[in-house]
């Protein structure tokens, strides 16, 4: 599996990405209202929020381009977590 070759700081980056993508998808980074952090969902990712305005908010929020948090958002969706790890697939 592609997270059991993650160094640990390889790996809190792709949590951290992952939590990125279940904060647009949901609100909450952990994907979830049931587990949600103190202070979830933040004014930007509220659930009621469409869609396109959380994508809005998370690349202005990362530093990213809406494409590319709609990347990372399908790429979770077809293959989970592992998708965000891929890009250290082939980094030594």
């Amino acid at each position: 599996m592609v997270l059991s070759n993650l160094s640990s700081s390889q790996l809190r980056e792709v949590t951290q990405k992952a939590d990125h993508v279940r904060e647009v998808l949901t609100g909450y980074k952990s994907g979830s209202a049931n587990t949600a952090a103190p202070g979830e969902p933040r004014n930007e990712y509220a659930p009621e929020l469409y869609l396109g305005q959380r994508y809005l908010a998370k690349a202005r929020e990362v530093g990213r381009s809406h494409r590319t948090v709609r990347r990372w958002v399908a790429a979770y969706l077809e293959h989970g977590q592992a998708a965000v790890a891929r890009a250290y697939a082939t980094s030594p």
